[in-house]
This record gives C-alpha cells, sequence and structure tokens, in this order.
C-alpha cells in the first residue's frame, strides 16, 4: 500500500465546525463534493465519519461515495436500552440510510466501556450479526488509552482499532501495542496526528491552558524550525513512518489543505528516528480534557 493510499479523510469537519485550529466553519457542499473527487483521483479510499459528526453522514451521503470505503461508529449505549440487538440494527440501518449506502467498510463502537459493560455480550452479538447480514465488513473500536486495550483483547478481538497517534503521544507504542495489534493482523487507523490542529499553531497562537506544556511545545517548535518543511508535514511523516499502521485519519476543510497532505505522503522519507518529545500526560494528550481559557 503506497503512502497516499494509506491516508484516510476524517470527515467531522464536513458535518460540523472543528479543531481548535478551524477558523472557517463547516465546510461547504460544493467544497465536500470537490475534495471526494480529487482525493479519489489521487488515490485515497476510505472516508472516516460518525452520527455524532453533526450532518456528516448525510452531506456524504448527498454528495455519493461510488468507490468509496466508509467506516462508520456507534454511539455511546444508554443504560436503559433494553434490546441491544434491536438498537444496534437500528443504528446501523439509520447510518446506511443517512450514507446512502448498502453497507460499509467498517463499524466502530464509539466508546469502549460499552464493550465492557454489563451490555457487552449482547453487543458484541449484534455486532457479529451485523456482519453476517452483510451490513458491515469488519468491527472494531475507538480506543483513547493503552489500558482500554489490556481491559478489551482478552474479551473481544476486533478487527479495526482506531487510535490517537502523534508525535507527542506515542503511549501504543511504548506500551507495544502496536506491535501486537499488527501481529494479530487487526488493522490500525491512527487519528489526531496533529492533535486536533494544536500542533499546527505556533506559540502565540495557543490559548493560556496549554502554558503548563510551555516547554515541550517549544521543542516541538524548534524541531520545527529546524526542518526544510511545515510543521503538518512533519506529522503526516511521523505517521507514516510506522508501517504497523494501516491508516492515517486526517481531517481537513479545503483542497489546498488536501493538495498539502496529499504532497506531504509523496514526499515522505525513510524516517526511523525522531526527537523525544513524548509526554504521557494525557490531561494534554485527550482533547476532551481541554479547558477553553
Amino acid at each position: 500500500m503506497s503512502n497516499v493510499s494509506r491516508l484516510a479523510l476524517g470527515t467531522a469537519q464536513f458535518g460540523l465546525q472543528y479543531g481548535i485550529a478551524n477558523t472557517t466553519g463547516q465546510v461547504s457542499l460544493k467544497s465536500v463534493e470537490q475534495i471526494l473527487h480529487s482525493a479519489q483521483e489521487s488515490g485515497l479510499d476510505l472516508l472516516d465519519t460518525a452520527p455524532v459528526y453533526g450532518e456528516s453522514q448525510s452531506v456524504l451521503g448527498r454528495v455519493g461515495l461510488s468507490g468509496w470505503k466508509v467506516v462508520t461508529k456507534l454511539p455511546g449505549l444508554r443504560e436503559n436500552i433494553l434490546d441491544v440487538t434491536s438498537w444496534t440494527k437500528k443504528r446501523m440501518l439509520r447510518s446506511l440510510q443517512e450514507l446512502q449506502l448498502p453497507e460499509v467498510y467498517g463499524l466502530l463502537c464509539h466508546k469502549v466501556s460499552d464493550l465492557l459493560g454489563p451490555h457487552a455480550p449482547r453487543l458484541i452479538v449484534a455486532l457479529e450479526n451485523l456482519k453476517q447480514t452483510g451490513y458491515v465488513q469488519k468491527v472494531g473500536v475507538s480506543v483513547y488509552s493503552p489500558e482500554d486495550l489490556d481491559k478489551l483483547l482478552p474479551v473481544f478481538k476486533p478487527e479495526i482499532v482506531q487510535i490517537p497517534f502523534n508525535i507527542l503521544d506515542r503511549r501504543f507504542l511504548s506500551s507495544g501495542w502496536v506491535q501486537e495489534m499488527a501481529s494479530q493482523g487487526i488493522e490500525i487507523h491512527c487519528r489526531s496526528i496533529f492533535l486536533q490542529g494544536l500542533l499546527l499553531q505556533s506559540a502565540a497562537q495557543r490559548k493560556p491552558y496549554f502554558n503548563r506544556w510551555a516547554n515541550l511545545l517549544s521543542r516541538w517548535d524548534n524541531f520545527v524550525v529546524s526542518q526544510p518543511v511545515a510543521a503538518h508535514t512533519l506529522c503526516v511523516w511521523f505517521a507514516l513512518s510506522f508501517p504497523q499502521i494501516s491508516r492515517i485519519v486526517v481531517g481537513l476543510d479545503s483542497m489546498l489543505q488536501l493538495s498539502e497532505l496529499i504532497d506531504s505522503a509523496l514526499s515522505a522519507p525513510d524516517v526511523s528516528q525522531w526527537p523525544d518529545l513524548e509526554t504521557f500526560d494525557e490531561d494534554l494528550l485527550l482533547t476532551m480534557r481541554w479547558r477553553s481559557e
């Protein structure tokens, strides 16, 4: 698989305003159509979406998805759901209707806790039923920490696992899970390679919340300045330098960003050594913990 074909388009920006570096808002329908057409012509074939991404799925359905593989997600299960099988199928059919597709390539549980809680046995059966009935090719889960996999893998083997991964966040690599999942034939899809845009911002653009990591981020800034390419290219190169990672999910909101992404993938060198910028501080790595100060 080429570096370009390892890229996957994240579609949150197609359905809502997403990312701290987003200054343009939700992408227009015409722009989505242009982006998907150009991306497909360049060799991309996978889209990552979810019902929680606003209008993303219905936008994709209106544009048309011929030739695309689509990965979507199940929203979190509520505790009061009595018929998990029925709920799971209804959610899947709703997504297929919005996407205007007969099936999707992948279906991920958005909350790993659903596969570990009281509904887990019925949910796992429901996921297998969706595969057997032809609605889904592969099932999996989106996780946030290596500990999620420590708990999950003994009871459920996903076919796709989506992880956060970037030059600051190497927790799944350091824990050995990247190597282990690859050895088990699990597709690894990584997200957050720009850390929701934080790694693309200058020091002056960052909010005061990030001052506590000023030293680490300054080292990143200095590394970027020392290189002949831009920050976004370095982020792409870092993710591509790990062959165990099957897909790199990248969100974008313009044709220019798509062109830059493809150029970065095409120019990626064979790099095995990166500066030590790793941190395990989840207040920085998990974007849902960020405060708006």
